[in-house]
């Protein structure tokens, strides 16, 4: 961006009023990083001059960065509520998603030849509630879970191939949870290491280290896509970052040039 644009992203996005805004709210030994991380590290990494920059030159953040966290590609599912409720529904989730085979999966992008997304919420915590409705078990699970960045059925078509691309933001970590996991060479890269789905089980990854995704087999993949919070933030940290739906869409606007549905 050129300095008019940051300029005028910083004055829309009034960071000064919203760190004041946590110091009335909370105890000072609460907000430490948050003061740090929207006082200091955001206006400076909108501004082009980064005063924090990831210890792992992998990663790559294109909106937000928030230091002070572990930094690491892949992440053991285990440590995450979400992605054991979301497992222990793993039956009653496919099922569903096998009804939907039939619906409307739009691309994910205009450029993501065979790759589809069925979304169910976005990044700015718009619900598909066309969507929703006709997997009802799924969203009454998904719905009673934090919201950290977005979540949807992701569709890999026979032969698709998604180019390697870097994610918004380390706040938040990406979970899949494998509903139609085909046979063969199929799986996805992050950083150096290659995994492969299994249905019923979830992988969870930083999509700040690069990443890609490969179908080359003759049938199509499915997984549940949903966002989880990096394991280091306090709960109060997670409440701040989850209630900045409207400031997300600015940054991204922002940012990216563009209101990215799904981020």
């Amino acid at each position: 961006m050129d300095e008019n644009s940051v300029k005028r992203l910083l004055q829309t996005l009034n960071l000064d009023a919203f760190v004041e805004g946590l110091r009335a709210s909370y105890p000072a030994n609460e907000i430490v990083r948050l003061v740090r991380w929207m006082g200091e590290d955001l206006p400076a990494q909108i501004a082009g001059k980064p005063t924090q920059r990831p210890a792992d030159a992998r990663m790559k953040p294109r909106v937000l960065y928030l230091s002070g966290l572990e930094e690491s590609a892949w992440y053991s599912p285990d440590r995450f509520h979400p992605v054991r409720v979301l497992e222990e529904s793993f039956s009653e989730i496919r099922r569903e998603v096998v009804q939907l085979l039939n619906e409307d999966w739009p691309l994910y992008t205009p450029k993501s030849a065979g790759w589809n997304a069925y979304f169910l919420y976005d990044v700015f915590g718009n619900e598909f509630a066309a969507h929703t409705a006709k997997c009802p078990h799924t969203w009454s699970v998904i719905s009673s879970l934090p919201r950290a960045r977005n979540a949807y059925f992701s569709r890999l078509q026979p032969g698709a191939v998604i180019a390697p691309h870097h994610g918004p933001t380390n706040a938040s970590l990406v979970a899949h949870l494998g509903l139609i996991c085909p046979n063969g060479d199929c799986a996805i890269r992050v950083g150096d290491e290659e995994r492969g789905w299994t249905e019923g089980k979830s992988l969870v990854f930083d999509d700040t280290f690069e990443q890609e995704a490969w179908n080359r087999t003759a049938h199509e993949r499915i997984n549940l896509l949903y966002a989880v919070w990096h394991p280091d933030l306090t709960e109060v940290e997670r409440t701040v970052l989850g209630a900045l739906e409207d400031k997300a869409k600015l940054l991204v606007e922002g940012i990216e040039g563009n209101a990215a549905r799904g981020v």
